[in-house]
């Protein structure tokens, strides 16, 4: 493959922070009831454009019910990477890889035609998955030099583990067969990321299909601690202010749901769904993390409205984060996993997405007044992970470091 086909595949940290800023937002949106069709909607990111802030394509898939998840493009800055195992064709960041959680079936999406209007192009079915991988529950998707990695939660029948990763074809999006040779004694699965130049990746735990889709146990959460360097403590509630699930604690914990690390590896951001803030941190220093920023919306008890619409108390809270290239925009949704919702916002967690501008010198972020997608503009559905055009801060891996 030769270099520089894409503009935006980038050899380094350096090169993307320096690229133009995103214009366009991809974000997963799924009717939780399993009733209307789950859509791809597209959000205008551009702070020059006379639609700034609002939802500008839409496209419904097929069905319904498939909780889409955390979706990732076919190809990326690590196409660059490939060491030996050349890619014979041309790769473009064009597709969008969409799984859906609950159902193991998974969405292509062809964004180059129309950006504001992907196409359904491909399907990977929850049998072809099962048969070729023996994994269930698609959870993640990252753009590898070898080809697309999914990970999954579920074994093949859809309900245990062990889950594992899959890989799936950059040309066919033919699942091609599970990426692990020796599992080792792992069971539970999550995610898969890695470190290119070291030639080594790492998979994280989470849970099985059987272990989530019907809610939280609070008893899965015990036993299992690893070395803090980031504590972020409850906050006390009057038992009245509380849903069902956390009246007899009297406290409404942070529930972090999400973290996000900026491309130059200095600022991280940690959403506390439960408490409605998003964290910022200076992890300069890995083992010594400074708090730098802090902004709340939403929350259990807090709700705390967007200066957009003051009027609104918001239901849910930071979720999925998303951080641009250069580090100074910083996107998130509200909406976590629809049984944990309605657990933790038994009211209704609704949806709406929130900009955030943030001092990639000294640290603090700024909510944007103008950037506030919410409620009917996602026709009644509920908003789960964005991915930017042209890459963001968790899509891409690097092939040099400068």
């Amino acid at each position: 493959m030769a270099e520089g086909t894409d503009p935006t595949f980038y050899r380094s940290p350096a090169a993307a922070i320096a690229a133009p800023p995103e214009r366009l937002a991809y974000v997963a949106a799924l009717d939780p009831a399993g009733s209307e069709r789950d859509a791809m909607t597209v959000v205008d990111c551009d702070a020059e454009s006379p639609t700034y802030g609002e939802v500008v394509g839409w496209t419904d898939l097929p069905t319904a019910g498939n909780e889409l998840h955390h979706f990732g493009w076919n190809a990326c800055s690590s196409a660059l990477c490939h060491k030996g195992h050349a890619h014979h064709g041309t790769l473009e960041r064009r597709y969008l890889v969409v799984p859906g959680l609950r159902s193991s079936r998974t969405y292509v999406l062809d964004t180059k035609p129309n950006p504001r209007q992907p196409q359904v192009v491909h399907t990977i079915e929850a049998e072809e998955l099962a048969a070729k991988a023996g994994y269930s529950r698609p959870h993640t998707v990252h753009c590898g030099p070898g080809g697309i990695f999914m990970s999954n939660l579920g074994g093949a029948d859809g309900a245990d583990g062990p889950g594992g990763v899959a890989l799936v074809d950059h040309d066919t999006f033919e699942v091609t067969g599970a990426w692990e040779t020796d599992r080792g004694e792992q069971h539970f699965a999550y995610d898969v990321w890695w470190h290119l130049n070291e030639d080594v990746a790492i998979t994280s735990e989470w849970a099985t299909p059987s272990m989530i889709e019907d809610g939280l146990n609070p008893e899965d959460l015990l036993g299992r601690r690893s070395k803090k360097v980031i504590t972020i403590p409850a906050e006390p509630a009057d038992e009245s202010q509380l849903p069902p699930a956390l009246q007899p604690f009297g406290a409404v914990p942070p529930l972090v749901s999400d973290i996000d690390l900026s491309v130059d590896d200095r600022w991280l951001y940690v959403s506390c769904w439960g408490t409605g803030e998003l964290k910022q941190y200076d992890v300069s220093d890995p083992h010594n993390p400074r708090e730098a920023g802090s902004v709340h919306l939403g929350g259990i008890v807090r709700r705390t409205t967007h200066p957009a619409a003051p009027e609104l108390h918001l239901s849910g809270g930071p979720q999925m984060v998303e951080v641009s290239r250069d580090g100074r925009r910083v996107y998130f949704t509200n909406s976590l996993y629809a049984r944990w919702d309605d657990i933790f916002y038994p009211d209704d967690v609704g949806a709406w997405m929130a900009r955030l501008d943030a001092n990639t010198e000294t640290g603090g972020m700024t909510v944007d007044p103008r950037f506030f997608p919410h409620g009917d503009d996602f026709r009644g559905l509920r908003v789960h992970q964005a991915r930017l055009q042209g890459g963001d801060a968790s899509s891409d891996s690097y092939c040099f470091v400068e």
